[in-house]
């Protein structure tokens, strides 16, 4: 990311080159407005901080393989 720019913001310049692009939020912030924002523009999911390999993996299959 680019200085001063947080994920939503840099997810927003990802999704205008590659549309569909899938995301996963990985932060040691509470489930803020700004993660929502994010979650409304299309990121994929929100993992918390400290995750473990089995919690990052789940996450992965959820969002390569989701439900109905």
């Amino acid at each position: 990311m680019d200085p001063g720019m947080n994920g939503r913001q840099t997810f927003k310049q990802i999704i205008a080159l590659h549309p569909g692009q899938k995301a996963l939020i990985v932060s040691g912030f509470s489930k803020d407005e700004e993660v929502q924002r994010a979650l409304r523009m299309g990121v994929s999911g929100y993992l918390q901080k400290p995750y473990t390999l089995h919690s990052l993996g789940k996450a992965l299959f959820e969002i390569f393989h989701p439900r109905g």
